[in-house]
């Protein structure tokens, strides 16, 4: 989870049961047991679903008395976890989403009726960028599961690791991360790499993928690093090849990861994430909450900012989601 800031499901259930509030109620005890074993003075949920933050949030108190537990503690009274508020803050991330609108919101032919849907100029745009790699005499190719081969592995993590030395650091991921993952779980994994004109791999970008018939089956990305300095390399081997191969494997969704309004031109659509935080120390609840309400406001008028600054032409406008 340190190194995925991806939204996904973070209770595991049982085949065929679905999430509930009487689950959520009863996975928040456990945690709270845990946290007071241990001593902890808080806990918690990142990247959760929407859905889990709405259970989570809704299932709580909402007319918490702090002057009184403030009080209490004065007296030497121990709050119980119970006794606090669950906390929900809200980020924002950019999604892209195979589905054209155009199209009865069927997901798309191939990459160039992605940009169909795109206002003239940011078509251009993105046609010069990807224009100007080939200029450059690189091309551009993706292996998926065992056709990564060990050769390629280390001309990845060379790649990987030349992001972290350009700024005088060490990598957080080792190569024997990146094989573990190779040996368990090589379905999932997707190697864009970038030739120059004698054949040697100069830029690599890694992703994972769920099985296409999952249920919103999303591309995930990226671990990316290159061995110079090139003309739009980034944005073709980390956005393009990733747009190019969710379209090919009919994912729903192409997650890029935090940060980044450069995506937004791109086609990538802002989307609330969802935090949430249990805080044992009611002399630290106001606080914290205030601030959580403030930045849920500040993030919404965020999103509609960044909504308002997509590439879309007027047919292909998705509409924006006001009750996130």
């Amino acid at each position: 989870m340190p190194y995925t800031p991806i939204t996904g499901q973070r209770l595991w259930l049982a085949k065929g049961e679905t999430l509930t509030t009487d689950i959520i109620k009863t996975a928040i005890a456990g945690v709270d047991d845990i946290a007071q074993q241990v001593g902890a003075s808080s806990w918690h949920g990142l990247f959760i679903t929407p859905e889990l933050a709405k259970i989570a949030t809704a299932s709580m108190p909402t007319d918490i008395d702090i002057a009184h537990l403030l009080a209490a503690q004065d007296n030497g009274l121990e709050s119980t976890a119970i006794d606090m508020p669950i906390l929900e803050r809200q980020g924002c991330q950019f999604l892209w989403q195979n589905k054209d609108l155009l199209q009865d919101c069927q997901p798309f032919a191939d990459f160039e009726a992605f940009l169909a849907t795109l206002k003239a100029k940011k078509r251009k745009t993105i046609r010069a960028e990807r224009r100007k790699v080939a200029e450059q005499g690189i091309s551009c190719q993706r292996k998926c599961g065992d056709a990564i081969t060990d050769e390629d592995w280390k001309a990845f993590y060379h790649c990987y690791v030349m992001t972290y030395a350009v700024r005088g650091q060490q990598p957080y991921l080792t190569i024997d991360f990146f094989m573990a993952l190779a040996a368990t779980m090589s379905e999932h994994l997707m190697l864009a790499q970038a030739l120059d004109a004698s054949g040697e791999i100069i830029a690599s970008s890694l992703f994972l993928y769920d099985d296409r018939h999952s249920e919103n089956a999303t591309l995930y990305g990226r671990y990316w690093g290159a061995l110079g300095e090139y003309d739009s390399l980034h944005f073709e081997l980390c956005y393009y090849q990733g747009i190019e191969f969710a379209v090919e494997q009919g994912l729903k969704y192409f997650d890029p990861g935090t940060q980044g309004e450069h995506k937004l031109v791109r086609g990538f659509i802002p989307t609330t994430t969802h935090s949430i935080h249990r805080i044992y120390d009611p002399r630290f609840v106001p606080a914290i909450a205030n601030f959580c309400a403030q930045d849920r406001e500040h993030m919404a008028q965020y999103r509609q900012q960044a909504f308002e600054a997509l590439p879309f032409n007027a047919d292909n406008m998705p509409a924006f989601d006001t009750t996130q």
